[in-house]
């Protein structure tokens, strides 16, 4: 696991987004299990219709997108 980092992008940033009052967000999430190789890839958003971020093909890797899908990538 990668340590955390501060800074502009670490826990300061958390800190100012959370105090926008913003509860519009988005994450996902790509994952790759080293036992089995298996991948997973998920989006959260609170907008409707997010599913198209997301894609994956075995023994190739697995993508995610925000805000735009870039489609070009699967």
């Amino acid at each position: 696991m990668a340590p955390a980092q501060h800074g502009a992008r670490g826990r300061d940033a958390g800190a100012r987004a959370a105090s926008s009052g913003d509860d519009a967000v988005t994450y996902s999430i790509v994952a790759r299990d080293p036992d089995t190789g298996e991948l997973g890839v998920a989006v959260q958003s609170h907008w409707f219709a997010a599913g198209i971020v997301c894609w994956a093909r075995a023994g190739v890797g697995a993508v995610a997108t925000q805000a735009m899908a870039l489609v070009e990538h699967g």
